[in-house]
């Protein structure tokens, strides 16, 4: 597909347009229907029975009733019958990516595009303009009732400027005033959100008076919002927040990450806060690579901008019981993209501000050193929650446990809490995978689904005259390689690309193993809609396997991958003893003859 739009602004469209969330969009009612598995009827044929599949972790779709499927860009391109420029634009509209446009094809578009650009640099305007404009109301003003509170806080004047802190003065109109002092019209601050409508007295008033003003970026450093914090007991809401605006989506949003990016890419671990005040604490601590959700609970498109930069997360929610049950949520969301999770444990009910301002950073410190593992904060609430002296008070904290479990992609991790599991319940290891594999909430088709290998659902013709049962064995690894990091650097070893067929599942698998022994795995779902995207079509095969949770049961993986390599290598060595038996009948020279005789020998034997 030719495009001119740079790879690195597909790739940020793509991560922030999450595929469950985009179909919702347009209409199509989703039902979840398995840890990361949602279904719908479908929209692009008549049908009473769903067919259409999403899968959340692979960001794909697909209908097992009329074969459409592919990636979060093919949906929009076929729900809106557009092509992928149009698509992207569409989606990047919604997530508010800026496509630098080199050309356009008519005079129409390029009018439209500026007026659309024109209108995205003026919200970033105001809101550069009024973070500056909040930041000098406090630093001039610290003797009024927002300065004094400012004060009581105690934060550091140079932790306040550089998070761009401001103030906001009691009033109805100052901000009005200021943006029509600066050029901005009426409408324009409406729009980003500094101004508010009263439909009773037909009018506007300022969105944020009488508040400290925290400035909120995007992932580029551009201020795009703002977070208003009342400074009075009865002054509700606590946390007054910027509306969503073309280019303010507070889903798409982690607060501080401008700040912490460089530090969690070192560290390569980010720690998750629950807002603002607690984040610049964690800062002033010194734990710089820390951010927060901004006015939203933490979801799949946070999680996904933290996997760009790092692979752990530590959770530093309240110790409240509302802070636990954010963090549980959390877990959940960061297991299906093999996150490693850790918990970090506050006392005394506190949040991270108050015990770094009572107890300092050397406490804060030694509290995220004794972080936990996620399994160990999940099970001290289970044994709260269920009467561990009894059975069935056993059983019931395991099955809460595993639904935690489930959500754990690689075979090797899985396999280890399970031991964990297996241990605090006191059963074996076979009885809690016994009961991991079984699903009893899931609707019966979906339970004979999840229990078919890869090798049992083709039922078109293959191309290329590849034998069924070679074909099969391509699709069984390439799931297992999606999967699983270290099976894909395994297969690496057990055969070369030039072993692998060339058609679009063959070409796949190698892609994903050469992305694990090189690095950059982690991206392999993007990647390879990218490959199909180029080829302007979805292939049946591919789009089952990407769409489909993991069939192949762990304790299954290890005989799969024996029988598989045996099936390819044994079509290799026979497609080798053909091309030796005519090149044998069409060769003269007697060397080169019994060099060929030599290798059929070997190859008849096994020895090669």
């Amino acid at each position: 597909m030719n495009r001119s739009i740079p790879d690195e602004i597909v790739h940020e469209v793509r991560t922030r347009s999450n595929i469950v969330e985009t179909i919702n969009f347009f209409g199509i009612q989703l039902k979840k229907s398995g840890s990361a598995a949602w279904k719908a009827c479908c929209p692009f044929h008549n049908e009473k029975t769903p067919s259409f599949t999403v899968n959340e972790n692979t960001q794909r779709y697909k209908c097992f009733g009329c074969g459409k499927g592919g990636d979060v860009f093919r949906f929009v391109m076929e729900q809106q019958s557009v092509d992928f420029p149009h698509a992207i634009h569409i989606l990047a509209d919604r997530c508010g990516v800026i496509i630098p446009e080199k050309s356009s094809s008519s005079p129409e578009e390029r009018q439209l595009q500026q007026k659309r650009r024109n209108r995205r640099d003026r919200l970033f305007d105001i809101s550069a303009e009024f973070a500056n404009w909040y930041s000098s109301l406090l630093w001039n003003n610290l003797d009024s009732p927002v300065g004094r509170y400012f004060m009581q806080r105690g934060i550091p004047r140079e932790i306040a400027e550089t998070f761009q802190i401001g103030a906001v003065p009691d009033g109805w109109d100052n901000s009005l005033k200021y943006g029509l002092s600066k050029g901005f019209t009426e409408e324009e601050m409406l729009d980003a959100g500094i101004l508010k409508d009263n439909e009773e007295k037909k009018s506007v008033y300022d969105r944020f008076r009488n508040r400290l003003v925290f400035t909120i970026w995007n992932e580029q450093g551009k201020p795009v919002g703002f977070s208003g914090r009342s400074i009075e007991p009865d002054q509700i809401p606590k946390y007054l927040n910027s509306p969503d605006t073309p280019i303010f989506h507070k889903s798409s949003i982690l607060y501080a990450l401008p700040l912490a990016r460089k530090r969690i890419h070192e560290q390569k671990c980010a720690i998750l806060c629950e807002g603002q005040i607690d984040t610049i604490s964690m800062h002033c601590a010194g734990f710089t690579n820390t951010v927060a959700t901004q006015g939203t609970a933490f979801a799949e498109e946070h999680s996904r901008m933290l996997k760009r930069y790092c692979d752990c997360v530590l959770l530093a929610m309240d110790s409240d019981n509302a802070g636990q049950e954010a963090t549980l949520k959390a877990v959940k969301i960061l297991l299906p993209l093999e996150f490693e999770v850790k918990v970090i444990r506050w006392p005394g009910g506190k949040d991270p501000d108050e015990l770094y301002k009572n107890e300092g950073a050397e406490f804060i410190a030694k509290q995220v050193e004794g972080a936990v593992d996620f399994f160990d904060f999940l099970w001290e609430r289970l044994e709260k929650e269920f009467d561990q002296s009894q059975p069935f008070g056993r059983q019931n904290a395991a099955i809460a446990a595993i639904e935690y479990l489930r959500l754990i992609p690689t075979p090797v991790a899985r396999e280890l809490y399970i031991q964990k599991l297996a241990q605090r319940v006191k059963v074996s290891e076979a009885i809690i995978a016994r009961q991991m594999s079984q699903n009893p909430t899931a609707p019966s088709q979906i339970r004979q689904a999840a229990i078919k290998s890869v090798t049992t659902i083709l039922d078109e013709e293959l191309d290329d005259g590849l034998p069924t049962e070679v074909a099969h064995a391509e699709e069984t690894l390439l799931e297992l390689a999606l999967a699983d990091n270290d099976i894909a650097q395994r297969l690496g070893t057990f055969f070369s690309s030039d072993m692998i067929s060339n058609d679009m599942i063959g070409q796949s698998l190698n892609t994903v193993v050469n992305l694990a022994i090189t690095g950059g795995w982690e991206q392999r779902f993007d990647i390879l809609s990218d490959m199909e995207n180029e080829r302007e079509q979805e292939d049946s095969r591919l789009g089952r396997i990407l769409v489909r949770e993991s069939t192949i049961p762990s304790e299954k993986i290890e005989k799969a991958i024996i029988d598989t390599v045996t099936v390819i290598r044994r079509f290799n060595r026979e497609k080798r003893l053909t091309t030796i038996k005519q090149q044998m009948q069409n060769q003269i020279d007697q060397d080169e003859r019994r060099a060929l005789l030599q290798e059929y020998l070997e190859l008849s034997q096994g020895n090669i």
